[in-house]
Order: C-alpha cells, then structure tokens, then sequence
C-alpha cells in the first residue's frame, strides 16, 4: 500500500511528459529549426560583421531554452565579434551598436554563469555589461546590470549588497519611466531582499509600490508574482493566515494569464505555506498541483524546483522511497540544465534522507557529491547546511580524523555567518554614529557663524532691497514690451489675414471671369455654329442632317448647362453627382473617364459640394487640355470629418514646380483653402499627374 502514492505520482509525470511539446525533451520544433537554418545561412554567407551579429543573437534567443553549451559559445562569439570591430571602426553609429550587443551578451553569459553557481565568474561579466553601458550612457542596460549583480549577491546570501545594487536600479528605473515591468520587477527584489533580513514592515512598503505598478501594467501574471511576493513576506513574518489570503487574487490572476508557469508558482506558494504550518498532506497536494502545471510549460528550472518540492513534502510525511523518487528526477534535471547549486542542494537532501533510514554510507556518497560541488560556489548557507550533515554522517560512520575536520569548517562557516551579522550590525553601528558627528559638528559652525551673520543681517538687507528696486522695474519693462509686441503682433495677424481673404476672392473672381469667358468661346465657336449650319439645312431641305444637327446642338446645350449648374444638389449627395458626371462627360470625351466613392456623402453642405463638384470639373478640364490621357480616375472617400479627393490621369505629366501657379491648379488650390482644406499634386513629365485634396468637415 505504501507504494500507491509514488506510483500514482510516478503515472501523474508521464501523463504529463507525454502531452507536453516536442521541446519538453530538448528537441527544437520544425519551425524553429528552419528558422535556425536560416539564421547560419545568414550568418555564414554575411560580408558584414553587424549581419552576423544580428544572426547570433536571434539564434541564440531561440536556443538558450535547449541547450546551455551552445548558448554560451553563441554569445561569446557575439563579444568575439564586437571585440574585433571595436578596435577599427570610427562612426560613433557603429560603435554604440557593437557596445549594446557585447554588453546583452556578457549579461547573458553572467547569466548562465549563474546557473553553473560560477558567480565570481557571472559577477565579472556583469560588472564588463556594467561598465559598458555607462560608456554609452545605457540608463536602461545600467539598471539591468545592477539588478543582475544584486540577484548574484542575494543567492550568496548577501542581501545588504543585493540592495545596494537593486536601490541603484530602482533610481534608475523610476527616472526612466518607460517600462513598468522592469520596475515591478526591481521593487519586488527589493521587497524579497528586505524579507530576507527580517525586515518586514519595509518588505510590505515596497511590495506594495511593486503591486500598484503591477496593476497599471495590466499584465496579469505580473500582477499574480506581485501578490505571491506579498504571501512570501507575510509566511516569512509568521503571518500564515494573511498569506493564504493574499495566494487567492494571485491565483485568480495567473489563471487570466493563462500562464500555466506562474499558476504553478501560486500553487507551489500555497505548499510552502502549509509546509510551514507543519501540514504535510495539504503541503504535498500543493506541490503536486504546482509541479503538474509547470510540466506543461516545460520550465526545467521551475520543473527542478517542484521536483524537490514534492520531495520534501514525502520526506515529511517519512514517505522516503517516493521522496528519493522525486529528488533523483530533481538530480537528474540539474545535471541536465547544469544547475550546480541545485544540484548539490538535491544531493544534499538525498544523503540526508538516506541518514534518516540508518544508511550512512549512502548518506556519505550523496553528501560529499554535494560538498564538492558547492564548495566553490562559495555560498555561504548552502555550505554550512551540507558541512554540518557530512560531519554527522562522518561521525556516525566513526570517521573521526573527517568529521573533526568538517566540525571544524561547520563551527567556522557558522561563526563566518555570525560575524557577518555582526559586522552588519557594527556598520549600522557607525553609520549612525558618524551622522550623529555630523551633526553635532553642525551644530557648532553653526554657532561659530551666528555672530558673522548678525554682523552681515543689515548689509544683506540693503542689497536686498536694492536688488528688488531693480527686478521691479525690469518686470514693469517686459511687461510693458510684452504689451507692445502681443498688439503690434495682432495687429500684423489682422493684415496678414486680410491681404489672404483679398488674394482669394481674387483668385476666385478670376477663375469666375476665364470661366465665362470659355462659356461664351463654347457658346460662339460650338453651338451658334451649329445652329447657324441648321439654318442652312433648313433652306436646302435635309431634314435628315438637320435633325442630326439639332441633336448635337441640344446634347451641347445640356452638357454646358450641368458644367454650369450641377443638377439636383439639394436632393443629390456627391455620390448620385459625380456618377452623373461621369454619364454626361463619358460620351464626349476622348479619355476613358471612371469614379468611385466609398463612404458616406449625405451629411456634407450644400456650399461644400458646389466647391467640390466644381473643383472636380476643374480638373477634369486640365487633364482633357493638357495632359493627352487615356484614363482619368476620380476617387472620393467620406468619414465624419473628412472627404479626400484624389483625381489621377496617365497623361504626359508635367513638372510642379514649374506649373505650380496655374490658373486651374490655382482655382483649386483657393476652394480647398476656404473649406478648411489643402492640395497636394505629384506629377513629372512622362509620369502622369495625381491630384489629392483633402477637406475637414465639420
């Protein structure tokens, strides 16, 4: 019976592996590897060094998930590169981009550096990112670097260096004000920093900045990490109660996201939670629930977490075999992923449970797995638990000399982790005092110097008022020239205004009079003709040419009647009119003439269609002299606030800046300036012409 948990749990994985992607077992997808493919296409093929940069580092953004070694070659060779053109290069264009790439990669190989536990090594590249940043003056990579370097510190268990660097962050962050997330995300280290030296108040303080920030983001899986940041503070003070509360908008959050990583840190949040309430069945349900969700996204990390967690609650429950089960997936993943303070953190555990059953010699093979490995990670409370176990097991193994030895080292890692507090203190200590030297030596300049002042009051007052005298008048003098400038100032606006009104009606009774004048032309040269040849006819007695005659003439009549009066523009909207027009005009002219009119027309004014109807006419008239075009277009488009006119021909073009003053552009130009518009053409010789205007409606 005892072994029903563990092979329920064991069932529970599987299920889970087999449903998970294809790159839950560090293969990529075929998407990826074509996209893969083409990048060292790209990159092989490149003449050009920044081409190559590029390529690496999409390639490297679609690989470090997989593989952790070919992630590391990946970006040194990205410094390698941007090392070598740094030395010849000369535009300061191409040195910033070849400084921002080395220094995204150096963070990302501190960053892997970190998951090996190399952190003197991962210190080194952030501090290189660090300092090439400040060269280009990167406020944002600045920030990234010193929030980097604080999570280094934090996991050695140096939290008062942590929040030097997360406070140098933040004020950077907060002066930026470009990306909410990144802040959220410092404030809630902040908060973990402060909770790991038991200040708790403070934790909340910041905790609460991050959580108002979260919530503008609108982001829900931020907003769920920001509330889980507050249950962990609350746990951390014995505030269990208030912790579970806090898990469950978390929860309810991370379910909106969908992010099936963040519902199993919610979960994982809650087992931790009751782990310490010394709830062991409640602590294992949570667990497992928080392992199944991160399956399904294939966090290794994450995975390597629950994997231990689920461990340790079996160990509570002195289910060891189903324990050891976990912590030999968790062992086997932290290899996999290289993971070397994980790791000896899960050897560790595995010895210790063998200690529990009496097996002290497995309990000596696991624990010194783990002293090797963490020993030169040089962090410090990892280091003293697996010392202080080793020693116990080499005790009970009656390894005398090796257990003296490892009490030794555990009395002084533990006395290391005392002086430490201890020197925090004194610093504290001596802060205070200095600035309580300070003041008081303040305080005695202060003294030392009331008597000069008393001397200087009646002097400084004079001045004083003298430099007032002169700011008086100074101010009654802009003010005075402020007056004199904002009237001359209308006043010239007023004429400026006027001299336009005057050049428009101008322009406009121009227009009108060469518009009469080509009526008339029409008038004598095309209808009179034609009525005076029909006389003529009428005496020789062709009825047939004369009726011929008569037609023409009256289908002239007509056409020159709508030229000069748009029929029905009351009941019409532009729609209905420019179809019309391009009826009428069809027959009778040489072009292939078409429209479209998309939207809505009915809500423009009658003043405003005239105009638009007759600046269409207008153009239509310079395309037909001028432009010897085949097809002509005119497209309308109609929102609420606004109606553009395009007008294109593919005749012979012209160049606009010579011809820009025409008298039918000119016509044109004037309308669309009294209806609150404007008009753009592009045209050149042997290119056609397009004309836009656009107009705001009110």
């Amino acid at each position: 019976m005892n072994n029903l948990p563990k092979i329920g749990s064991i069932l529970m994985v599987a299920l889970v592996y087999l449903l998970t992607p294809n790159y839950a077992s560090g293969q990529y997808t075929k998407s990826e590897q074509h996209k893969i493919d083409s990048l060292k296409h790209v990159i092989d093929t490149a003449s050009v060094d920044s081409i190559k940069v590029n390529g690496l580092f999409d390639w490297d953004n679609i690989i470090y998930v997989y593989d952790q070694d070919l992630d590391m070659k990946l970006n040194q060779r990205i410094v390698d590169l941007c090392d070598t053109n740094l030395k010849v290069i000369k535009t300061l264009e191409e040195q910033t981009f070849y400084y921002e790439y080395k220094a995204s990669a150096l963070n990302n190989l501190g960053i892997l550096e970190k998951k090996d536990a190399n952190y003197k090594q991962a210190t080194r590249y952030y501090k290189q990112s660090l300092d090439i940043s400040e060269v280009i003056s990167d406020s944002a990579g600045i920030a990234n670097s010193y929030n980097n370097l604080a999570l280094v510190y934090e996991i050695q268990g140096n939290p008062r260096q942590s929040l030097n660097y997360l406070f140098k962050s933040n004020e950077i962050n907060t002066l930026l004000n470009d990306n909410l997330a990144n802040r959220v995300r410092v404030l809630n280290n902040i908060s973990d920093a402060l909770t790991d030296l038991g200040k708790i108040d403070s934790a909340l303080i910041f905790n609460k900045q991050a959580l108002q920030l979260s919530l503008k983001t609108e982001e829900p899986w931020l907003i769920s990490e920001s509330y889980c940041r507050k249950s962990q503070i609350y746990a951390t003070g014995g505030y269990y109660q208030e912790a579970l509360q806090e898990l469950n908008p978390a929860l309810k959050y991370a379910y909106n996201s969908n992010d099936g990583s963040q519902i199993g840190t919610v979960f994982a949040q809650y087992g931790y939670i009751y782990q310490e309430m010394g709830k062991n069945d409640s602590c294992l349900y949570f667990y497992k629930k928080s392992l199944f969700h991160r399956l399904g996204v294939s966090d290794d990390i994450d995975i390597g977490s629950s994997y231990n967690n689920v461990a340790v609650a079996f160990k509570g429950l002195e289910q060891y075999d189903s324990a050891l089960y976990y912590f030999q997936l968790a062992e086997d993943l932290a290899i996999k992923i290289s993971d070397k303070s994980g790791l000896a953190g899960t050897l560790s555990n595995i010895g210790d449970i063998y200690y529990e059953q009496n097996n002290y010699k497995m309990a000596q093979t696991y624990q010194e797995r783990a002293y090797k490995l963490i020993v030169p990670a040089k962090h410090l409370e990892y280091h003293t638990i697996i010392a202080e176990r080793l020693y116990k097991t080499y005790k009970q193994l009656n390894m005398n000399d090796k257990a003296l030895m490892l009490h030794e080292e555990f009395i002084g890692l533990r006395d290391s982790t005392n002086r430490l507090s201890n020197i925090e203190a004194i610093l504290e200590a001596q802060i205070e005092t200095h600035y309580q030297d300070l003041a008081r030596i303040d305080s005695l300049k202060k003294a030392d110097q009331f008597a000069l002042l008393n001397e200087e009051a009646k002097t400084e007052k004079l001045q004083k008022r003298i430099v007032l005298l002169i700011l008086l008048w100074i101010i009654i003098a802009a003010i005075g020239l402020y007056f004199w400038f904002r009237t001359n100032q209308k006043k010239r606006l007023v004429q400026i205004e006027l001299n336009n009104e005057v050049n428009t009606v101008n322009a406009i009774m121009e227009g009108q009079e060469q518009e009469r004048q080509r009526i008339a032309q029409e008038l004598h040269d095309g209808i009179c003709s034609s009525l005076l040849a029909v006389e003529i006819l009428l005496q020789t007695g062709d009825t047939k040419a004369t009726s011929e005659l008569l037609r023409k003439s009256i289908h002239d009549i007509r056409h020159l009647s709508h030229e000069i009066t748009p029929p029905d523009l009351e009941m019409s909207d532009l729609n209905q009119l420019m179809y019309e027009l391009v009826e009428d005009l069809s027959p009778i002219i040489q072009p292939n003439l078409t429209q479209q009119c998309i939207g809505k027309f009915d809500h423009i004014k009658m003043q405003t269609k005239i105009s638009v109807y007759r600046m269409i006419q207008e153009a239509i008239t310079n395309s037909l002299k001028y432009a010897q075009a085949k097809n002509i277009e005119i497209q309308l488009n109609g929102t609420p606030n606004q109606l553009s006119i395009l007008i294109t021909d593919d005749g012979i073009g012209f160049d606009v800046d010579e011809k820009a003053d025409g008298i039918g552009l000119t016509n044109i130009r004037k309308r669309a300036q009294l209806l609150n518009g404007r008009m753009k053409v592009d045209s050149s010789p042997g290119h056609g012409t397009s004309m836009l205007v656009t107009l705001k409606l009110d």
